[in-house]
């Protein structure tokens, strides 16, 4: 299945390129068709001005395309791009999801201001995602998204490791963020200097044989809920 903003970018797309066929056909008919230049010139003009309309149309469509798709505090997929990829994982069997929870992020925001909480989230989102992708075999597809607030998740496709691998990328990925070091608010002074650290929970696992989709991540998603209250800066598995 095609997600409904993949579906409608390409379909979009596929028009203005046949517009811009047709356009390039209609130049070349009016050229062999009218002999006087002056009619043909004033003509041409017309097309060039409609050609610039569809080239300034299709920045507007990859811009607003980007905006629906990326999340703008972390860079991350976003939200809607997350539902949208979902709707194409139902037929896929070897799957993993990880999922983490940056480690008592509100209280970092109510200590440093939401503008440092935004540098943290970014740079946090960006090593979640960097260290994910370093993780995946060749093999293998990840996905990475902000789930929500101050929480990351990745799907990789066509895995074929099993659980103790998962726990290793996972732990991975929560060594990385332990040791990432956050930069501050140019011109910033602090205190202390804690808001160059922050830690995060990840639960994580592996799809079942015709589990559904939403039945996995809820239990991976329930099982971090339930975990983070008994120990934060760990990894928990759904087995």
């Amino acid at each position: 299945m095609i997600p409904p903003l993949t579906e409608l970018n390409e379909y979009l797309y596929e028009k203005i390129s046949d517009m811009y066929k047709q356009i390039k056909l209609v130049s070349e008919t009016i050229k062999k068709k009218i002999p006087h230049p002056e009619i043909y010139h004033s003509m041409l003009e017309k097309l060039r001005a409609v050609e610039a309309g569809l080239k300034e149309f299709r920045k507007l469509m990859s811009f607003l395309y980007e905006k629906a798709t990326i999340d703008s505090v972390t860079q991350l997929k976003s939200r809607t791009c997350l539902d949208d990829y979902l709707l194409t994982l139902e037929s896929v069997s070897n799957l993993a999801f990880i999922i983490g929870d940056v480690d008592k992020f509100g209280d970092y925001n109510k200590e440093y201001g939401h503008h440092q909480g935004d540098i943290a989230l970014r740079y946090i989102a960006q090593q979640f995602k960097e260290t994910i992708e370093a993780c995946v075999a060749e093999d293998e597809v990840s996905f990475v998204a902000r789930y929500g607030g101050e929480e990351f998740c990745a799907f990789i496709k066509y895995y074929q490791r099993d659980l103790s691998a998962l726990e290793s990328i996972a732990e991975e990925v929560r060594r990385s963020i332990e040791n990432l070091e956050i930069p501050s608010i140019p011109g910033a002074t602090y205190k202390d200097e804690n808001y160059k650290h922050r830690t995060i929970t990840i639960a994580a696992g592996i799809r079942k044989n015709h589990e559904p989709i939403e039945t996995f991540m809820r239990e991976v998603s329930n099982l971090l809920t339930k975990k983070v209250t008994e120990g934060r800066n760990k990894v928990y598995l759904r087995r």
